[in-house]
Order: structure tokens, then C-alpha cells, then sequence
């Protein structure tokens, strides 16, 4: 969300995408995808990476939010190979605590931002107006 000032009060901007969402974990991705529906992004959710890249390959999408642990292929490989095949492609990084992913090895591979878990529906959504307000 874009802050703008006004005089009095907050008002906030939304800049709308159409996403991909990478997640496996059947039950975060399906809250994920809810809370962007709900913010007015379209949202295509793939389960693994493999699948992601199919989605991806019908028609292009403006942002990416992946999960960095999945179980067919590394994040990393992940944002490498969409960077590879659309340079100007947003991507956002999560990840858990104890995973080994450091956030300019992330930078390096092509994404926008980085994300630690947990992280509230708010700090997502501040992230990817950020990303996109970049773009």
C-alpha cells in the first residue's frame, strides 16, 4: 500500500497485479492467495516449481511470490530460471527461520525483495506495492 499524505488523514493507493504465488504448503498458500484476492491482485497459485513454470509459460505475470523450501526444486533454481526466461519479472523471496538463503544471494539470482518468516498480511502487502511502485 502507497501511503499518500492528505491533509487530515491517510490515504492509501493500491496498485493491483496479476501474481503467481509459488507455495507448497497446501494451507499458507491457500491463505496467501485469499489475502491478495482480497487486496484486488489476480492471483495464480502453483503448488511446486515445475508447475510454476508451465503457469508461466501460457501467459506472463507482472510479479512472482515464491516460497524458497519446496520440494522439487531449490528457490533459488526457482527465481533463476523465471529471471532467465523474463528479465523485467518481480519476484519476491519467503522464507522460514533457519533456512540458508541470504538475502543478497537472493538479489543475486534476480528477485526484488526478500521476505523472513512470519511476516504479517500487512508487511506482504508493503512489499509488493514497494516492488511494483519500482517496477
Amino acid at each position: 500500500l502507497l501511503r499518500r499524505k492528505v491533509p487530515g488523514r491517510f490515504r492509501f493507493q493500491i496498485i493491483k497485479a496479476k501474481s503467481g504465488l509459488v507455495y507448497d504448503d497446501e494451507l499458507l498458500g491457500d491463505m496467501l492467495q485469499r489475502r491478495l484476492v482480497r487486496s484486488g491482485h489476480v492471483v495464480f497459485l502453483s503448488r511446486n516449481a515445475s508447475a510454476a513454470l508451465r503457469v508461466f509459460a501460457v501467459g506472463p505475470v507482472e510479479l512472482v511470490l515464491t516460497d524458497m523450501a519446496m520440494t522439487d526444486m531449490d528457490g533459488l533454481q526457482l527465481v533463476q530460471e523465471l529471471h532467465r526466461l523474463h528479465p523485467p519479472l518481480k519476484i519476491i523471496t519467503m522464507t522460514g527461520s533457519g533456512q540458508e538463503y541470504s538475502e543478497e544471494k537472493v538479489h543475486a539470482s534476480g528477485a526484488a525483495c526478500h521476505l523472513a518468516k512470519p511476516f504479517s498480511g500487512d508487511q506482504l502487502l508493503l512489499a509488493i506495492q514497494s516492488v511494483l511502485k519500482n517496477a
